[in-house]
């Protein structure tokens, strides 16, 4: 049995090294490998051979590029696969297809959307991207480790996956709040961290649950409220007349209002 790491690099820190970007030598002898190719490689999910690494002496590599990652970019495969059959197994998942045949990127890395697409993609589906992997745990957003639901059925869909505009529409919605977050993290880059947490994700959670019981819908001015959520730590949502002013029908008045609410949690 092999044991690897699969580290979604979209949120390791800006700082970190990238060594499966350096040149090297024949795969054979490579300890880490990008999923995506060429000029993709930059944004893409690595695969990490953890015996290799300890066998060429990267382990203070394996470790440090971890250590830059948040805890959900970070997933542990067992599998008999090799280095490069492991690779070539998750490179026929980077896109899938909707009714339309139009392709989306799946971010099936990430530690957030796996739970999602787990409950989302049917059984066949689910056991094409599963099937060779013996064992696949996931860091939760409390950062505990849990183990990834095993194949159903051996019957397996075919590559690249076919996801209905239903399936399309469900994980959107089961992904909207980390969404939100990702939002976040670009407009205050400087903030990462601070919004990978759980108290984070929760804060979020309840700021959307209370926009949209005011009959409001997503959009910038939902992402200008959560951040007024953040820059209070969470006291704006305790504020007795927030709905109140979350049900007017004049965005403009609800920004005024939340900005004048934000400014009082400081007096």
């Amino acid at each position: 049995m092999n044991s690897y790491l699969l580290i979604d690099t979209a949120l390791i820190g800006t700082r970190a090294k990238k060594p499966w970007i350096k040149p090297k030598p024949k795969m054979r002898q490579a300890w880490i490998g990008a999923v995506y190719r060429n000029s993709a490689a930059h944004v893409s999910p690595v695969v990490v051979d953890i015996a290799r690494a300890i066998a060429c002496d990267r382990v203070a590599e394996m470790m440090e590029l971890m250590n830059s990652a948040e805890k959900l970019c970070v997933s542990f495969i067992e599998t008999e696969l090799s280095f490069e059959g492991l690779l070539s197994h998750l490179r026929q998942f980077i896109h899938v297809c909707t009714d339309q045949g139009k392709e989306l990127t799946l971010r099936f890395a990430d530690g957030a959307v796996l739970p999602a697409l787990a409950s989302t993609m049917t059984a066949e589906q689910w056991a094409a991207l599963t099937f060779p992997l013996v064992c696949w745990k996931v860091h939760g957003r409390d950062g505990l480790v849990r183990t990834l639901p095993r194949p159903t059925l051996s019957t397996l869909a075919q590559c690249p996956l076919e996801m209905s505009d239903d399936q399309i529409a469900a994980l959107k919605s089961a992904m909207a709040v980390d969404q939100l977050l990702v939002n976040l993290r670009r407009i205050r880059p400087g903030l990462v961290s601070e919004y990978a947490t759980a108290q984070a994700y929760e804060f979020a959670a309840q700021a959307r649950q209370m926009w949209h019981a005011a009959g409001q819908v997503d959009g910038i001015d939902l992402l200008l409220f959560i951040r007024g959520v953040f820059d209070t730590d969470g006291r704006l949502l305790r504020v007795p007349t927030l709905p109140q002013a979350l049900a007017q029908a004049d965005l403009n008045l609800i920004r005024i209002d939340v900005q004048r609410m934000v400014k009082n949690q400081y007096k």
